[in-house]
């Protein structure tokens, strides 16, 4: 669950703006943003010990007694989860409109019906959604490692920069900021505390070895992609960010 939150619209999102950011370094970008969420995957395992109950950080703060902060929260988090959903939603839409060249009623519809779709799965019930998100995470793992596995086997390091600015490690700090989005998700696991085994001993190892997986993925990516089809590419579809995978095997092919 945890690896799923993270290895989803975030690297499909985030890739394309991180390599016209940092160029050839956009792999160190994933590096450094790792840390940062390292750190707070550490931060929450150990809050969510404390607290002893579900919930993520609208439960913090209402266990150490600060309610209206806790409600503020709440408003963010559902505000955000929305506006996120939503983001999603539309560029999914856009990317089916342009694959099959229909005009905007399309896409618009194809946003919404992803939605419905995964409400319907939701309402079904939690262990059927599982059984959709386990299915869902191992396809996107298959896809992102054969992607970056074919792509650093070709090794064409030149490519990495191809048609981008030029670019140092320091500008791998302000990528960072750019992807950590990317590692947004791992929080999924405190709100199912009441549910996991030995809880917290299972959310501590699950919580950070679920990063270290994501870290594994992006920088794979992140070094593997360009190497197919060239850094100029992925910047010049970013705003087809969710089907790069796509675009990326009809080049190669």
């Amino acid at each position: 669950m945890a690896v799923g939150g993270m290895v989803g619209g975030g690297i499909f999102s985030t890739l394309g703006v991180v390599i016209s950011i940092a160029g050839g370094w956009a792999w160190l970008s994933f590096l450094v943003a790792r840390a940062v969420a390292f750190c707070t995957a550490y931060a929450y395992a150990k809050l969510r010990e404390d607290a002893e109950e579900a919930g993520g950080a609208f439960t913090f703060l209402r266990h150490i007694d600060m309610p209206n902060l806790a409600g503020g929260l709440a408003w963010v988090l559902l505000v955000g989860y929305v506006l996120t959903n939503a983001v999603y939603a539309f560029t999914f839409g856009e990317y089916v409109g342009n694959v099959v060249d229909s005009g905007p009623w399309l896409a618009r519809l194809a946003g919404i019906a992803i939605v419905a779709v995964f409400v319907v799965v939701n309402l079904v019930g939690v262990g059927e959604s599982s059984a959709v998100e386990i299915f869902l995470v191992w396809f996107k793992l298959v896809v992102l490692v054969s992607l970056a596995v074919g792509g650093i086997a070709e090794w064409r390091p030149e490519l990495l920069s191809r048609g981008v600015p030029k670019a140092d490690p320091l500008t791998a700090v302000f990528g960072a900021a750019s992807v950590f989005m990317a590692y947004e998700g791992f929080q999924l696991l405190t709100y199912d505390y009441d549910d996991i085994e030995e809880p917290k001993q299972t959310l501590h190892r699950a919580t950070l070895r679920a990063v270290g997986v994501a870290v594994v993925v992006y920088v794979g990516v992140a070094i593997g992609v360009p190497m197919i089809i060239g850094a100029d590419t992925i910047v010049e579809n970013k705003e087809w960010s969710a089907g790069w995978p796509f675009i990326v095997m009809s080049a190669a092919g």
